[in-house]
């Protein structure tokens, strides 16, 4: 079990590194990805851009380091249940657009939201996973 979790840690940790990193790099491409969901103010779309590729960079950082991995999994869990409000009332919205998650992803089709919605349900699986205590094995 010990292992599936630092392989679970490793790769939810490198994955949010990455996409932290390549949104900060590309925040203007990633402000309008933002604006096409039609939630926030005009006035937003860059903050939220660089707050969110930060939030993720720290995110990615934190779920690297053991002792903080639990903060990690936390703020993964926070972001994705924003992520998962944004798709969800982009699909009841029927809006046709690019998820955002990488810059460069501009398919923008109904396919691609669900695809999006499903794989930041098990982001969050994964980060659930990371916060379930550890059973200690008693002899």
């Amino acid at each position: 079990m010990k292992t599936v979790r630092l392989i679970v840690a490793l790769t939810l940790g490198l994955l949010f590194l990455y996409s932290g990193a390549v949104k900060a790099s590309k925040s203007d491409e990633f402000a309008m990805n933002i604006a096409r969901y039609l939630i926030l103010s005009p006035w937003c779309w860059k903050p939220a851009a660089i707050v969110i590729s930060l939030l993720e960079f720290g995110a990615g950082t934190l779920l690297l380091i053991p002792h903080t991995r639990h903060w990690g999994a936390s703020l993964v869990l926070l972001l994705m249940g924003m992520f998962l409000y944004a798709l969800g009332t982009a699909l009841l919205r029927g809006l046709v657009i690019s998820c955002g998650c990488l810059p460069g992803q501009n398919e923008g089709s109904p396919l691609a939201l669900w695809f999006a919605l499903w794989k930041d349900v098990a982001i969050s699986l994964g980060a659930a996973f990371l916060l379930m205590p550890i059973k200690k094995k008693t002899s």
